[in-house]
């Protein structure tokens, strides 16, 4: 997967989005369109596994018996994106400050087409592609535990295999400085 990744960033197909304070460069593909190959394979594989999520959220409430309203109708409503987004932090201290995915404050919240603005995510699904990573690189995702960066917070390393499922409009989140190739995949339900 990260092999994939990094074919798609030295092909030119992630760009930076300009955007002060964050680093990354991202692609943006239909998630029924990844690139074909022998080569992207394990991002395919990894991209259905991501949009797996919302009905795998709605399985889990049903099994569990969850009763929180909120989170069970937030579940019912989620559904597969129509696009994912790959991302790379160069290894210089690349970082994305603390931000909501779907923030009602941000002026552009409600800007794109539907199904893709900001406003349209319920959950924030993203599974880390590195295989080699270690504590000196850094480059963790913080969750904070209340609304401001002065709240707790909890770190989780971008290691491969890990995904992280979070509501888009209530965690607040950042990705630390990175000290070497960061990878992830995401979606918005």
């Amino acid at each position: 997967m990260a092999q994939a990744a990094r074919e798609l960033f030295d092909r030119g197909v992630m760009r930076n989005l300009g955007q002060e304070g964050r680093d990354d460069d991202v692609a943006v593909l239909a998630s029924g369109q990844m690139p074909k190959g022998e080569a992207f394979a394990a991002l395919e594989r990894c991209s259905k596994v991501l949009l797996d999520i919302p009905d795998a959220l709605r399985r889990a409430c049903s099994t569990f018996g969850v009763d929180d309203d909120s989170f069970v109708a937030k579940c019912s409503r989620a559904t597969a994106p129509s696009r994912l987004m790959i991302a790379r932090y160069p290894p210089n201290g690349g970082r994305y400050v603390a931000h909501l995915d779907n923030d009602p404050n941000d002026p552009s919240h409600a800007e794109g087409v539907p199904g893709l603005r900001a406003c349209d995510r319920t959950f924030t699904c993203i599974a880390y592609l590195n295989p080699t990573w270690d504590t000196s690189h850094e480059g963790h995702f913080r969750a904070y535990l209340g609304p401001t960066i002065n709240d707790d917070f909890i770190d989780i390393a971008p290691v491969l295999g890990r995904i992280v499922v979070f509501d888009s409009m209530r965690i607040l989140h950042e990705v630390r400085p990175s000290y070497a190739d960061r990878l992830a995949m995401t979606v918005w339900t």
